[in-house]
């Protein structure tokens, strides 16, 4: 009986789902939206989705049979705990790939039962790189509903939370997914910069510039966190300020492409062409070795595009 009891939920978590995707992606769009409630909609849908979680059922199934059973989860190694937070950065090393790729696999192995909330970390990256955002999100949750202790690994979920939330258009859900990460760990810089960002494309750029600050006064040799701060002063044409800060990010590695970029757009908005010519061939040259490792990686096509397209035109000066 308790076999076809659980049968039946899991039938009905799985239906639930289905349904939750289906008006999202199918229903919501037909409606012809334009006054904002198609991106309610969408938020309602997440947020009964994210309400959902296996522990919960699992638990209420053993209630109502009358049993007391604790589960036993897969306790993660601390070497594996790093690496899972490494993975689940921008940018993560290359030298640790592999072995992630193993852990991953790992996760994937264990039933949900025994996994742990860095399994279901882990698996939430996965699924976020490869655009998966229903999955990312389902083990997002499920990592969350473990309540883990480490405020980190308990921030660092709801960092992905807050992620998937953007990809879904929702942002301000996003910004408070992001608030609510960076109370639970105010160290972890890195949230800084993804709020900062979401500030960004709300051109609300004294906050933006106050959080990129903050989380370069955690951890100031953090490329992307300069990068991201040369860029806002980029686009509010503080020349000298971008400038300054790409050459900070290129005395940490000269042979990053975005700090190039991001001074051959400078020089050529100040109109020096010279500068802005050594710039974005070097900028040229690092693209197209990038797209040798990543041939299918349009982010770099289209920066390589823009750089050759300024290229022509300073040639024609």
């Amino acid at each position: 009986m308790l076999k076809k009891l659980l049968g039946k939920i899991i039938g009905e978590l799985n239906f639930l789902k289905i349904s939750a995707l289906a008006l999202i992606f199918i229903v919501f769009p037909l409606m012809g939206d334009t006054n904002g409630v198609y991106a309610l909609l969408v938020g309602l849908t997440l947020i009964l989705v994210d309400a959902i979680g296996p522990d919960t059922i699992k638990k209420f199934i053993f209630k109502i049979a009358g049993l007391n059973i604790e589960i036993e989860r897969h306790e993660t190694p601390p070497e594996d705990k790093k690496i899972i937070e490494e993975i689940t950065q921008p940018n993560p090393p290359k030298e640790i790939q592999e072995k992630a790729e193993l852990i991953i696999k790992a996760a994937e192995q264990r039933s949900p039962d025994k996994r742990s909330a860095e399994d279901y970390l882990a698996l939430a990256g996965k699924y976020l790189r490869t655009n998966q955002y229903d999955k990312a999100l389902s083990n997002v949750h499920f990592g969350l509903q473990l309540k883990p202790e480490d405020n980190r690994l308990r921030a660092h979920l709801l960092a992905l939370k807050a992620i998937v939330y953007k990809h879904f258009g929702l942002k301000d859900f996003a910004i408070k997914f992001y608030e609510e990460a960076l109370q639970v760990d105010p160290e972890f810089f890195q949230l800084y910069v993804g709020l900062g960002l979401l500030y960004s494309e709300k051109k609300e750029y004294v906050i933006t510039e106050d959080l990129y600050k903050k989380a370069l006064q955690i951890e100031p040799k953090y490329i992307q966190t300069i990068l991201v701060l040369g860029d806002l002063y980029l686009v509010q044409s503080r020349y000298a300020e971008a400038e300054e800060l790409y050459k900070n990010a290129l005395e940490i590695d000269s042979q990053l492409a975005k700090p190039h970029h991001g001074l051959g757009l400078l020089y050529f908005e100040q109109k020096k062409f010279a500068q802005a010519k050594r710039e974005l061939q070097k900028v040229a040259e690092l693209y197209q070795q990038a797209l040798v490792d990543n041939p299918n990686d349009e982010e770099i096509r289209e920066s390589l595009k823009e750089v050759d397209k300024m290229l022509k035109i300073i040639a024609e000066k």
